[in-house]
């Protein structure tokens, strides 16, 4: 990206804040094991909990007598050191940014867990690449999130079955599944519908579930709930689950693919059988 619009990105998502789940982690390419904060001669180990071009804030382990020690760094600069294996790049890099200590407190007394807030004084180039693409990346993904819900377009899985490998989902409900296979009938960004075998009868609507397409490191984990649980008009003890599923990146890019595939077919009607350079923050 050349530095004139990358600046120009900068200046768009200035206050655009990511919070660092596992699969935004993993999108970076973040090393959580090899960030630190440098406080003078001493090195803090530490995990981002959030970022953005301007601020960052990470997570540390300190007991009582550490944090009233590091205390005394407040307001003062440092060093965060970071470790990216990004396929932007195709190798590790290893780059710190200079950051203002701001403020460093335990949520939690009873815990020994720290939030340490900081201002980004510098922002390496390349960390601020792949976030302005990251950051496109997801407004992209939101874009068709939105359109499907407009549209209302579902695609039958016959449609995009194998570019999309997940035949089955997994219903959980606060960690415990309450259906461990159902086979989808209909999928869009927005919505799932699941054809699910349950001789007790439909499971209970209110709450959020989690429908999880995969297995392994492979997993779509998508938040939703639960708004139609039908008897199956077909077949006895079965029923038919429609889930208004939320905005989830990962999931949406991952359908984008498969539908990719084969974009211009028509939906189709389915039954229930179915040290890099850096710039300076202003």
């Amino acid at each position: 990206m050349d530095r004139r619009r990358l600046q120009q990105k900068r200046a768009d998502y200035a206050d655009r804040v990511l919070r660092l789940d596992r699969s935004l982690m993993a999108r970076i390419g973040l090393i959580r094991n090899r960030t630190y904060l440098k406080l003078d001669g001493h090195f803090l180990n530490c995990i981002p909990y959030d970022l953005s071009l301007q601020t960052c804030r990470v997570i540390s382990v300190l007991d009582s007598k550490e944090v009233e020690f590091f205390g005394q760094y407040v307001e003062s600069t440092h060093n965060l050191h970071l470790t990216l294996d990004n396929a932007m790049f195709g190798r590790e890099i290893s780059m710190f940014a200079k950051v203002r200590l701001q403020d460093l407190r335990q949520p939690n007394p009873e815990t020994s867990v720290c939030l340490i807030t900081l201002k980004l004084l510098t922002v390496p180039n390349d960390l601020a690449e792949i976030l302005v693409v990251l950051f496109e990346e997801l407004d992209a993904a939101q874009a068709r999130y939105d359109r499907a819900v407009a549209e209302e377009t579902p695609r039958s899985l016959a449609d995009i079955y194998p570019a999309w490998p997940h035949r089955y989902g997994r219903v959980e409900r606060e960690g415990e599944a309450i259906v461990t296979a159902a086979r989808v009938i209909t999928i869009a960004p927005h919505r799932v519908r699941l054809f699910a075998d349950l001789p007790k009868g439909p499971p209970a609507t209110e709450g959020v579930v989690e429908v999880v397409f995969g297995d392994g490191d492979d997993q779509l984990f998508v938040k939703g709930k639960i708004s139609a649980a039908d008897d199956s008009q077909e077949v006895p003890q079965c029923v038919i689950l429609t889930v208004e599923l939320e905005f989830s990146a990962p999931f949406v890019e991952q359908l984008a693919q498969a539908q990719g595939d084969r974009g211009s077919d028509p939906p189709r009607e389915s039954n229930d059988a179915g040290g890099p350079e850096s710039l300076p923050n202003a």
